[in-house]
């Protein structure tokens, strides 16, 4: 995860383990989120990656990027996670 200046050291603070990042923000640290946007995409396991989850390299892999927006649509937090994709699971709830 990428910060803002100041708001990373702020979070850095913070124990955010098995916390929702967006309630954190707008709870603790009184930042207004518009929203996010997250792209999922397939990719081959890099090598490096690959060590760490116990997965050849080549091996199919989802890569999810989330950029995360204040109300004013400033940048908050981009973060970019690698899954395996063998075990990867999303769940998305849209509400109107």
């Amino acid at each position: 995860s990428y910060f803002v200046p100041g708001l990373g050291e702020r979070i850095a603070r913070i124990d955010v383990s098995g916390r929702d990042l967006i309630d954190v923000l707008e709870r603790e640290l009184g930042q207004r989120v518009q929203g996010a946007d997250v792209e999922i995409k397939a990719e081959a396991m890099p090598a490096r990656e690959g060590r760490w989850l116990r997965v050849e390299a080549g091996q199919p892999a989802l890569r999810v990027h989330r950029l995360v927006r204040s109300t004013d649509g400033t940048p908050l937090q981009l973060e970019s996670t690698l899954y395996r994709g063998d075990i990867f699971s999303y769940k998305l709830a849209l509400r109107r």
